[in-house]
């Protein structure tokens, strides 16, 4: 697929007929309570997303420590991988090659994705996921 296809899958999908990514190249849409950005990068010819999914202390280790572990062989977090800036915003984000990305699989990434967003934004706002 290309990002373009992808974009045009998502408008068919989600009923939105004018779906097209901002200056930025970025397109976001929101699900369910998760704002999803999708970018292309065009030179690794991949799709990524990204979400924020909330802010711990960085100075705490128990925090980094659940991180970490989380992205151990994807057993917190699927195939997708979180990240801290210094300022402590939590991010997930996933990569997906365009040039193997079929309809089916990129719908069932997508869907998987916004479950492990939803699941860190309880976890890191505390309520029980």
């Amino acid at each position: 697929m290309q990002f373009f296809e992808v974009l045009g899958l998502m408008g068919t999908q989600f009923d939105l007929p004018q779906l097209a990514p901002r200056a930025s190249g970025a397109c976001t849409l929101r699900f369910d309570g998760v704002t999803v950005s999708f970018t292309h990068d065009e030179q690794a010819q991949a799709l990524e997303l990204r979400a924020a999914v909330g802010r711990i202390d960085p100075a705490d280790p128990q925090a980094l420590g659940a991180l970490l572990a989380a992205n151990r062989l994807g057993d917190g977090s699927g195939e997708s991988a979180l990240s801290c800036d210094p300022s402590g915003r939590v991010g997930l984000r996933q990569r997906l090659p365009l040039p193997d990305l079929s309809a089916e699989r990129f719908l069932a990434t997508l869907a998987r994705f916004v479950t492990w967003a939803e699941h860190w934004q309880a976890r890191l706002a505390g309520v029980p996921a």
